[in-house]
């Protein structure tokens, strides 16, 4: 079942309003004819209130958390919307907002994708299937620089810097810009050294962000910041999959020393959840 509202909103966001409403965060849904309200649990409670067009469209969307105070369609608005389909729209399958799934091409649907869309798509594709790494790879010009990875580490500091306040802790809107400066820095330079087999230059920058972002007091309330780390753990385990036995050992050696004086018991966690998948004897 696909619902037409969910056009208004990207990908990201509809994944986290379902789990959203699969974990019962949706309270005191209220519909009067065209006007829906309810409240939803977050890190706080937050009022949420959709108005629709009729039986055709959304009119407005409103909810009280900093993420919609920015123009945005939030997780907590996609959550109220999929709770309402599931007890109102179900039970009639010609209301405006369901539709049957069509069958569509390939092209069709790379169609309806954005920028941002198509590259997690391959880069998903790239890991799982190395035929299209090395498709990918192919790609990349013969004069294409990578900068080194000395250089890489400076950048990284310099991002924290620069989006830090003078305590060295993140807050406010500093979190969504260091967010944006660190994605595209993630996706700009380490994935190409990965798809240049810099293997253990990657996972060391992966990691120095990982353990970085670990030890800086960051007000994420959107967990735009866990994306980052999340992204940085699929690093590893392309790096780990797709290296030598000789880099291999080498980032294997990385690991066991970095876990010799870590502090953190989520980095740690994080090696050893490699240490267990990919160097189990």
């Amino acid at each position: 079942m696909s619902y037409l509202w969910e056009v208004y909103f990207s990908e990201r966001i509809l994944e986290r309003g379902m789990g959203y409403m699969l974990e019962g965060r949706v309270k005191k849904l209220e519909v009067d004819g065209d006007e829906i309200q309810a409240v939803v649990e977050g890190s706080q409670s937050y009022d949420v209130e959709i108005t629709k067009n009729g039986e055709e469209s959304i009119r407005s969307i409103f909810c009280s958390c900093p993420y919609a105070e920015k123009g945005l369609l939030c997780k907590h608005a996609a959550a109220v919307l999929y709770v309402y389909s599931e007890k109102y729209l179900i039970k009639n399958a010609d209301a405006m907002n369901v539709v049957p799934l069509e069958p569509k091409t390939v092209h069709e649907v790379l169609e309806t994708l954005d920028k941002k869309e198509l590259m997690n798509m391959l880069e998903d594709l790239a890991g799982q299937n190395p035929s299209v790494s090395e498709m990918i790879r192919k790609k990349i010009p013969d004069d294409f620089v990578i900068a080194d990875p000395a250089i890489m580490l400076d950048q990284v500091d310099h991002i924290f810097s620069v989006d830090s306040g003078w305590d060295g802790s993140i807050h406010g809107k500093d979190v969504e810009d260091f967010s944006e400066d660190m994605t595209a820095f993630v996706k700009e330079n380490v994935n190409a050294l990965v798809y240049n087999r810099k293997y253990f230059a990657a996972f060391r920058i992966a990691w120095y962000i990982y353990a970085k972002m670990d030890n800086t007091e960051i007000d994420d309330r959107w967990d735009e910041t866990e994306r980052i780390k999340e992204a940085c753990f699929t690093i590893w385990r392309k790096c780990i999959h797709e290296a030598d036995d000789e880099e291999r050992n080498t980032i294997k050696a990385f690991i066991d020393e970095r876990l010799k004086d870590i502090e953190s018991d989520e980095t740690e966690g994080a090696m050893y959840r490699l240490l267990n998948e990919y160097f189990r004897n």
